[in-house]
């Protein structure tokens, strides 16, 4: 298992030609849809704990995540 390769659920773009295909074939409407932040605030079944930033920093302190972070990949939950 590569733990450093990051995955995104993007649609191929042959798909997208064939569904405006038969979109045209069978005189459907089409509608293009962009959710924004779908994931950004996922809940995370795993603890995570990140350090504070540089000036909120207590000694023996860690921040626990409760959602998502965006960038955050899952092999980082590993």
């Amino acid at each position: 298992m590569d733990y450093f390769d990051t995955f995104a659920p993007v649609v191929s773009w042959t798909t997208v030609q064939i569904l405006l295909v038969l979109s045209v074939i069978f005189d459907l409407d089409t509608k293009q849809v962009d959710y924004t932040c779908a994931f950004l605030h996922a809940p995370i079944k795993e603890d995570l704990y990140v350090r504070m930033l540089r000036s909120f920093q207590e000694e023996g302190k860690v921040l626990k995540l409760e959602r998502a972070l965006y960038g955050l990949c899952s092999t980082v939950l590993i």
